[in-house]
């Protein structure tokens, strides 16, 4: 079978959840597929790739200083999905156009919804069969976000609902043409269904990252002798993600928290302004950003993750995170969505803001972070493994090929 992936940009940084799924579907349909492999990127990547038999380079969302208006203004008169005056440009066209014909694939897959807007191009140019691995809703993710965001927020809430408008056009209108979706759980497979817009779905699950698993996690050993702490790990810049962030905050500067002396460690890109100004007057809260090590940091059981998330979509990487590395996990049941966590088993799954109590237990009670975070580790090996994505994906495909 001859496979076409197309990737909205190089799968860089390689600690970015999406770019994570993105990096072992290139390694999962290039080592098995032998698959072609495209991408769009704002920035500069790799001429050529080990594993790819051919790599092509095409604009996408490099906008001149008039296209944004021009595009936000045919999303909310005529009705046309982010990004289009750019992405389906002449030249674009061209470019897509001589790859497929170039690669004659069989069976074409798209990496994100963004790209589902080429669609209607790539049923006109090749009858290859095409994929959207749409990773979550989007278009329910921005508006689980808006409703999250506070009334005062207005740039916040005016960009999440142009995306979200956005993302409804592509899943509502442009799925149709696509053969198979692929969605991380079998919640957002049924919910898509619904949309009328596809006619089949498969789940594809997030998966373990073999490359960065620990080393073999020893939960026999008595103590790390390192003292407790506690960590979130995500991309800020995302509204989900901030908002989290400042959750914590806010309960590390409860008198209870401050007294019991547990340290937060808040990791990973683009901290903001909003979560510096919190974080001042907290000395037991550091914001590292991004690290060389996050081994360094999510300790096996003497490390408490911590999610308190509210809003989002999709199956929350950086819980499989914190999980393979053997953390007692802390979250909600947005955290928990789609890992099939049994609360109190091998996860502790509280609303957001009755968080207190638990983290206070957990902090004095080791032999109790030591019970959940061995189950939590064990859980995700068992069900998460990279295998499960090898399976899914090959199971997908054989049913494409009929």
């Amino acid at each position: 079978m001859n496979v076409l992936y197309l990737l909205s940009e190089w799968p860089t940084p390689t600690n970015a959840g999406a770019r994570v799924h993105d990096k072992l579907m290139l390694k999962c349909l290039t080592e098995q597929f032998g698959a072609d492999v495209a991408y769009w990127s704002y920035r500069a990547g790799p001429d050529s790739y080990e594993r790819a038999k051919s790599l092509k380079i095409m604009p996408f969302h490099d906008y001149r200083s008039w296209d944004l208006p021009l595009t936000l203004a045919r999303l909310l008169v005529k009705g046309e999905p982010l990004p289009t005056s750019q992405f389906l440009s002449v030249a674009a066209r061209r470019e897509l156009r001589d790859l497929v014909e170039r690669t004659r694939p069989d069976v074409i897959v798209l990496s994100c919804v963004e790209l589902a807007v080429t669609l209607p191009l790539l049923r006109e140019l090749s009858s290859a069969k095409l994929v959207v691995d749409i990773h979550d809703l989007q278009g329910l993710r921005y508006e689980s976000i808006l409703r999250a965001c506070k009334p005062w927020q207005v740039s916040k809430r005016v960009k999440h609902e142009l995306l979200m408008r956005s993302c409804n056009i592509i899943e509502h209108e442009h799925y149709r043409f696509a053969d198979v979706a692929w969605a991380l759980k079998q919640e957002d497979a049924d919910i898509l269904l619904t949309f009328g817009s596809v006619s089949e779905v498969h789940v594809v699950p997030n998966v373990v990252d073999p490359e960065g698993l620990p080393q073999q996690l020893n939960f026999d050993d008595p103590s790390s002798g390192l003292p407790v702490t506690a960590v979130y790990l995500g991309n800020y810049s995302g509204a989900p993600n901030e908002q989290c962030a400042l959750r914590l905050l806010q309960l590390f500067s409860q008198p209870a928290i401050r007294d019991s002396g547990l340290k937060l460690n808040l990791i990973g890109m683009h901290p903001t302004s909003a979560m510096r100004r919190a974080a001042a007057a907290l000395p037991n809260v550091t914001i590292h950003g991004t690290v060389d090590r996050l081994a360094d940091y999510l300790i096996p059981i003497d490390a408490i993750f911590v999610a308190p998330l509210d809003a989002g979509g999709g199956v929350k990487r950086k819980v499989l995170e914190g999980m393979m590395h053997g953390c007692p996990m802390l979250t909600t049941e947005i955290g928990a969505e789609g890992l099939e966590l049994s609360h109190g088993k091998n996860a502790l799954v509280v609303p957001a803001d009755e968080m207190e109590g638990p983290l206070l237990k957990l902090i004095t009670d080791r032999s109790e972070r030591h019970r959940i975070a061995k189950s939590g580790y064990a859980h995700v090996m068992r069900r998460f493994g990279y295998g499960r994505l090898l399976d899914a994906v090959t199971e997908s495909m054989r049913k494409l090929a009929k």
